[in-house]
């Protein structure tokens, strides 16, 4: 663990670590515009910063190291994603109000959101993780803490599980930990300006993202493996998967499928999210044809656009594989969650 240093200007030493660490980094607009650009130096990136704020757009950066910047000069293009990080610099907890409704947090949810975090960062410290930089994004609380671990799969996979594990221990009935921004290619809010995602009223104020407290302390990958083994969930036995060798079409009233009792029952089902909306594993992925990184990558719905029950797997593997007729010719027994048979009225 190392030696915790105190500043007078946590906003700009955390920014000036960031770019440090990173060697180049994204700065990306939202809102009116959607723009995005890279820099190398401070002054470049928040003189662009300031030029974007003036359109009255939200502003956020990337966190992680692209990927071989340092070591051959790679210059990056467009946006970072998954596959162009090379390492995470930082991990980021988000504790925010659980329903955002489209709106600022009133001073009671901010209050709440910040009290949630503070007990969390109580906890990880106490369970040796050293101090992190505290921020607010202007409508919720930030931890964040310095790290140098390597972006494969495996530890995409731990971090998802950490963050779940987490969120279910310190999250509340009014405010909850983020459990997305466990990917690589994070974005943060840029600390100094103006969250301006929502209007602006007296009620639901637009307020400043900043850093309240800095640390240059560096958590190891051995201290987020140990919190791994005491938080993520414990593995659930599943239902035994076998694809089944035949389809089973023309017995059930698709419109009338219950497709989160099927996934349930095929040991795929994971969570409810919302409107609808739950995350599941995906059965090619349980055949090994494609890894997982977050739990929310493969989501199904309970009722589609179309009037039938949606499934979505967000792997380039399974393109074109969203439609019931897919899943039913590998997971079988489809007729048996439709609460109707084909032909039926529904008005009956």
């Amino acid at each position: 663990m190392q030696e915790i240093k105190r500043i007078t200007n946590p906003t700009e030493q955390l920014l000036d670590t960031t770019l440090r660490m990173n060697g180049k980094t994204e700065l990306r607009a939202f809102g009116k515009r959607t723009d995005n650009e890279w820099f190398r130096h401070k002054a470049d990136l928040l003189s662009r910063a300031k030029e974007w704020e003036g359109e009255g757009v939200t502003i956020a950066m990337t966190q992680s190291l692209p990927w071989q910047f340092k070591k051959h000069g790679w210059e990056p293009q467009g946006s970072l994603t998954e596959n162009k990080v090379e390492r995470y610099n930082r991990l980021l907890f988000d504790f925010d109000r659980v329903k955002p409704n489209k709106r600022n947090a009133t001073e009671s949810e901010l209050t709440e959101s910040l009290k949630a975090r503070d007990i969390f960062v109580a906890a990880m410290m106490g369970f040796g993780w050293p101090e992190p930089s505290i921020a607010t994004s202007g409508n919720g609380g930030h931890a964040l803490w310095f790290c140098m671990a390597q972006n494969t799969v495996q530890f995409r996979r731990l971090l998802s599980d950490l963050y779940k594990g987490l969120s279910d221990n310190f999250s509340t009935p009014d405010t909850k930990l983020d459990t997305t921004t466990c990917n690589a290619s994070r974005v943060c809010r840029l600390y100094g300006l103006v969250n301006r995602k929502y209007p602006h009223s007296d009620r639901y104020p637009q307020r400043m993202a900043q850093v309240t407290s800095y640390s240059e302390a560096l958590l190891e990958e051995t201290e987020i493996r140990a919190a791994h083994k005491l938080y993520a969930p414990k593995p659930v036995p599943k239902a035994k998967f076998k694809p089944s060798p035949a389809r089973s079409i023309g017995r059930g009233d698709w419109r009338t499928l219950d497709i989160v009792s099927w996934f349930q029952a095929k040991g795929l089902y994971i969570r409810p999210l919302s409107g609808g909306k739950h995350a599941v594993l995906c059965p090619w992925e349980r055949l090994g044809e494609h890894d997982k990184s977050c739990d929310t990558d493969t989501v199904i719905w309970e009722m589609g656009d179309r009037g039938l029950p949606t499934f979505n797997c967000s792997h380039d593997t399974c393109s074109g594989r969203g439609s019931i007729i897919h899943l039913d010719s590998l997971l079988g027994d489809v007729h048996q969650f439709c609460k109707k048979p084909q032909g039926v009225s529904h008005g009956a």
